[in-house]
């Protein structure tokens, strides 16, 4: 349970920081 939290936390973070980092650097899409 503890491995299945973490994988799904790691996964909102992973995204919130695609998404935050296209907001700002809409150039450096790498």
């Amino acid at each position: 349970m503890a491995g299945n939290d973490t994988a799904g936390s790691l996964a909102l973070t992973l995204t919130a920081y695609s998404v935050t980092r296209h907001r700002h650097e809409p150039m450096h899409s790498v």
